[in-house]
């Protein structure tokens, strides 16, 4: 199904049920199905955790097809966010910060501990896991077109270098090497920095 066919079905049932005035977020909600956006990463997250990419990859292309761009960066924002992003960790609050992209940027500042990355380990698993998921969509989902400084060949490489820097996170925080889990933290930092300098995102 098309994005303008699916988006002329999606209006048709907001329409029948009274719901025309939803916005686009809320409308990519409904075309998700339950747990919208957030459950569809869940899904690819669970499949990077696998090992299936190829499965992850698949996954990734449809939820594309579903959402929107800055939908999807915001799920890199705190939990405790009034539109809470994914967190860090099962448990709200019991990481801090208690947010993908905030949690970056202090791991590459300053290394965990041995015993704090023994703790946290678990949760950075999986926090790497969803990098990898959130960045498979981005891939799945470039600009149509060149816009000035924003162009498709550069959101590719960035999202590339950040996949990449993502696999590596997690690997590290698997093997609980605090290092290796700083030195992917700088480099999945860096690629945000140099996507969203051009692709703001707010």
């Amino acid at each position: 199904m098309s994005l303008h066919l699916r988006s002329g079905v999606i209006l048709g049932v907001c329409a029948a049920l009274g719901i025309g005035s939803l916005t686009l977020s809320e409308r990519s909600v409904l075309a998700q199905g339950k747990g919208g956006l957030t459950e569809a990463i869940g899904k690819i997250s669970a499949a990077v955790d696998k090992g299936d990419l190829e499965g992850a990859k698949k996954l990734a292309a449809e939820t594309a097809k579903n959402s929107e761009w800055d939908e999807v960066m915001h799920l890199f924002v705190l939990r405790s966010h009034k539109k809470p992003g994914l967190g860090v960790g099962d448990k709200a609050g019991a990481i801090t910060p208690d947010g993908i992209e905030k949690k970056l940027m202090k791991l590459a500042e300053n290394p965990l501990s041995d015993k704090d990355l023994g703790a946290e380990s678990a949760a950075l698993v999986k926090m790497g896991n969803d990098m990898v998921a959130l960045t498979l969509v981005t891939l799945a989902k470039p600009p149509e077109k060149d816009d000035g400084k924003k162009k498709k060949k550069d959101w590719v490489a960035w999202s590339e270098e950040m996949l990449k820097a993502s696999q590596e996170f997690t690997a590290a925080a698997k093997a609980k090497k605090a290092a290796d889990l700083q030195k992917a933290a700088v480099k999945a930092d860096k690629s945000c920095g140099k996507c969203h300098d051009v692709f703001r995102f707010e």
